[in-house]
């Protein structure tokens, strides 16, 4: 084809005056795009005459009254009254519902009804079944169906009402969720319990999670992240008094079985008997939103015929000095009256003459030839000068008020052979006077901030008798309660005691749990004393390979102690463990010479690289 040629097919005319495809195409976009506003127009008033959704008709079902019944409704109209029920959702979109699936009764469907998004606009859409697998930690699941008619749907309205009230959320507060399922129980296996409805409340600043039975009646309240539950004091804030009974009776139960309660800053404690054995006694710790047992069982007053009081030591600031040595009998849960709290606070300040004093610690006991049980409260004024405490029968009538200058006057012998005996300490060198005041330091953090770590240390100088009256009970006492707050030197602490049978019966497989969990954590001095008890094989079963790892990782993880066994001690530990430490050496690139269980100095040089590696 010529250059004229070529020019003609560019314009569209061939020679001889054809016009060409390419005119063709040019002229159809032309004739579409003139029509575009016309398409356009037309498109734009469809939608326009597709009706906007008022704001009553806004699908949210958390929100709306008696939609997430008419979902339900919906869901139960297509699958059956009749068909057992797993779990309920409910959400701003609308309601999953998992159901028995007609092929077995280990097996699930799911089914929602809510709103989807349709095109243009929001539409309501039933969908199921869909299979579904992972239904929790429960392996039967047959034992979490429950009857849908048992359940008080009709009353969701009033139940939510309810749960904003009692979640206490002042401001901008709505229903963020609503599930209906049988709660779990994680110990001693996991398993079905109860039918119980949570429902969350939210605003932009604050949470909360209120449980109802069944039936739609508050049994508890998780208020941990509520403005009043960060800001929470146990011992003056009245409004947690009845949580505190509903949370803690299902677990304590009605049988006389309590032996002490104990109100702190953040948390109540409760020592009560253990479910099982009328040996031990078994504590429980309250915080807001958690219950949460004691890290070990310990022997009971039954057994050892006097308990010890386990609050504030002699003069210790800021509560008063006061220690009890004495018998103590059991008394049932529901003998406490927590609604007299408020009143006896204020009459205690008022008897104490200290009217704007801090109350310190609230304890509830029944001592022998008591016929009630008793409320404690300690008092001490914001400069820390005056402290003492109030004692009344379990109706609210004074028994006793006591400041702390009296202490040595107490008609109590107990106490004033405890005071006299801090008397001798305290008078004993100037070095002591310096551990007296740590140890008043740490009171002081413990009241006042549940500090896991002023707990620990306080311990370790029960137990060594530093500031303090040596006492391996009071220093078991206080490495437990560390040990409750996952504090892990307090918790290898307890190992040794166990292990060693200080202030408590000598048990190691208890002592082998507690290094266990302290191993866990990356404690190095726990991993050596547990490669002993594996060494040695007393009471476990000997493993060398268990042992030389635990070294292995203490050595990594920096302890000198660990060190200095393996390389000044190492014939005390027998030659299997040698050879499996070595094996542990070549496995890591640190070592290349024979297994043969000899630490020559090609396997000691090892281990210093592995210390360095720390």
């Amino acid at each position: 084809m010529d250059t004229a040629a070529r020019l003609c097919n560019y314009s569209g005319v061939w020679p001889g005056g054809k016009r060409n495809r390419y005119e063709t195409m040019h002229h159809r976009i032309l004739a579409v795009t003139g029509r575009l506003p016309i398409v356009i127009s037309i498109i734009c008033t469809l939608l326009l005459a597709i009706p906007a959704r008022g704001a009553d008709e806004i699908t949210d079902y958390l929100a709306v009254d008696g939609l997430a019944e008419k979902a339900i409704e919906q869901i139960v109209n297509t699958t059956g009254s009749a068909t057992p029920v797993l779990s309920i959702d409910i959400g701003k979109n609308g309601v999953r519902m998992l159901v028995q699936a007609e092929s077995g009764k280990n097996h699930v469907d799911k089914w929602a009804f809510g709103t989807v998004r349709k095109l243009f606009r929001d539409a309501e859409e039933l969908s199921g079944p869909e299979p579904v697998k992972d239904t929790g930690p429960v392996d039967d699941v047959s034992g979490g169906f429950f009857n849908l008619n048992d359940v008080a749907i009709d009353q969701i309205e009033k139940i939510k009402k309810a749960a904003l009230e009692y979640a206490g959320i002042e401001t901008d507060a709505r229903i963020a969720s609503i599930s209906i399922k049988r709660h779990i129980s994680i110990l001693p296996s996991p398993s079905y319990q109860d039918v119980r409805w949570t429902i969350a409340v939210e605003n932009p600043r604050e949470s909360a999670r209120v449980v109802t039975d069944i039936d739609g009646r508050i049994i508890g309240a998780d208020l941990a992240n509520t403005l009043r539950g960060k800001l929470l004091d146990v011992r003056r804030d009245d409004w947690v008094l009845p949580l505190i009974s509903q949370q803690m009776q299902p677990v304590i139960g009605s049988e006389n079985s309590v032996w002490r309660v104990s109100f702190s800053k953040s948390s109540v404690g409760f020592t009560v008997d253990h479910p099982t054995d009328p040996k031990l006694t078994r504590n429980y710790i309250w915080r807001l939103g958690q219950i949460q047992q004691g890290l070990m069982d310990v022997p009971s007053a039954r057994k050892l015929g006097s308990q010890i009081d386990d609050r504030m030591d002699p003069e210790m600031a800021p509560s008063p000095p006061w220690v009890v040595y004495g018998r103590a009998r059991a008394f049932a849960f529901q003998d406490l009256d927590m609604t007299l709290l408020p009143e006896l606070r204020s009459k205690a300040r008022e008897l104490l003459q200290l009217p704007d004093g801090q109350i310190m610690s609230i304890d509830a006991l029944q001592t022998l030839g008591m016929p009630k049980v008793q409320w404690e409260i300690d008092i001490v004024s914001n400069d820390g000068r005056k402290k003492g405490r109030a004692t009344f029968d379990v109706s609210g009538k004074m028994i006793e008020v006591l400041a702390a200058d009296q202490l040595e006057n107490s008609p109590d012998k107990n106490v004033q052979q405890w005071a006299a005996a801090v008397k001798r300490e305290r008078q004993k060198d100037p070095e002591h006077e310096k551990q007296y005041k740590i140890a008043k330091e740490l009171h002081f953090m413990i009241l006042t901030q549940d500090n896991e770590l002023a707990m620990y240390h306080l311990g370790l100088m029960y137990l060594k008798g530093q500031g303090v009256p040596q006492d391996n009970r009071r220093a078991l006492h206080w490495l437990q309660r560390a040990a409750q707050l996952e504090q892990i030197d307090a918790v290898y602490s307890l190992g040794i005691m166990t292990f060693d049978g200080v202030g408590i019966d000598r048990n190691v497989p208890a002592a082998v749990k507690l290094f266990r969990q302290a191993v866990d954590k990356g404690h190095a001095n726990a991993m050596l004393n547990l490669a002993f008890i594996y060494n040695a094989g007393r009471e476990v079963e000997r493993d060398d390979l268990k042992a030389a790892q635990l070294m292995f990782d203490s050595v990594r993880a920096g302890s000198v102690h660990t060190l200095n066994e393996l390389t000044g001690n190492s014939e005390i530990w027998g030659e299997g463990f040698r050879a499996e430490f070595q094996r542990l050496l070549k496995k890591s690139g640190l070592y290349n010479g024979s297994v043969n269980g000899a630490f020559n100095p090609e396997t000691l040089a090892a281990i210093a690289k592995l210390a360095e590696k720390s």
